[in-house]
């Protein structure tokens, strides 16, 4: 006794089988895309991570030196500091947080102009120290030029005295 429908049983069967095939190779790529593409996403955060905690770590210390920086250049015209001392040391320190810029910083421009106004402002500083005895100066020659004033007025007075004389 043959069935009947033996092809169509057949080809149920072979189609039941691909089907079959079919979700366990599904179940298997998903397990491996649910295993082994998170490793690999996590493997991506994690060194992004780490760039990101390197960059981190150099905008802090970035910050620590430019805050060093301010406070000497806050300091540095105060009387009695020992000026050179820390005019070479505010000089050293801008060159290293300049030495310390790499080329990946993302911001390295922005940090370049805050090294170039550090300079700018030392710079500034500098000179106005050394203008700070002009104003002695400015008395001196103020004093000066009120003796020589009252030298004039009194060598004019003396020529018209001596012309009122001679015209006598």
């Amino acid at each position: 006794m043959e069935p009947l429908n033996k092809n169509e049983r057949a080809r149920s069967f072979w189609k039941f089988l691909a089907l079959l095939l079919g979700v366990i190779i599904l179940s298997i790529v998903a397990v491996f895309v649910n295993y082994k593409v998170p490793y690999v996403e996590n493997e991506i955060l994690r060194t992004q991570n780490i760039k990101y905690e390197e960059q981190l770590g150099n905008d802090f210390s970035f910050y620590q030196k430019l805050d060093t920086v301010r406070q000497l250049l806050d300091k540095i015209n105060n009387p009695g500091e020992n000026v050179v001392y820390l005019d070479q040391f505010i000089s050293s320190t801008l060159v290293d947080m300049g030495k310390n810029l790499s080329d990946t910083t993302s911001r390295k421009e922005f940090y370049s102009n805050i090294i170039s106004q550090a300079l700018e402002l030392q710079k500034a500083k500098k000179q106005l120290r050394d203008l700070g005895g002009a104003s002695k100066d400015v008395e001196t020659y103020k004093s000066d030029l009120e003796k020589l004033s009252r030298d004039l007025d009194n060598a004019k007075r003396d020529l018209d005295l001596c012309r009122q004389l001679s015209n006598r």
